[in-house]
């Protein structure tokens, strides 16, 4: 829950990733995601794609990991440690 709104990479079962902010969870111990402003992965191009979808869900089920990426402050406490 604490992740909501942020940024984050989706990758499905399939291998389809998705960049998008995350929405709301199922509350029903269930892990389906909502996913705003889902821009698939174009591997071709290398690139994420903007598509005009508003959201989609994911069900429980499809999705293989979420990728929460660091904020600017949590980034800054780790930075030496990794090099970054």
């Amino acid at each position: 829950m604490q992740n909501i709104g942020r940024w984050v990479l989706v990758t499905l079962s399939g291998g389809r990733i998705f960049y998008g902010m995350l929405g709301i969870a199922s509350g029903d111990r269930k892990k389906d995601i909502v996913l705003y402003r889902p821009m698939p992965y174009d591997a071709e191009r290398g690139t994420y794609q903007l598509t005009g979808n508003k959201a989609i869900l994911v069900r429980e089920g499809e999705v293989e990991s979420v990728l929460v990426l660091l904020n600017e402050c949590e980034l800054d406490a780790v930075r030496d440690r990794l090099g970054a």
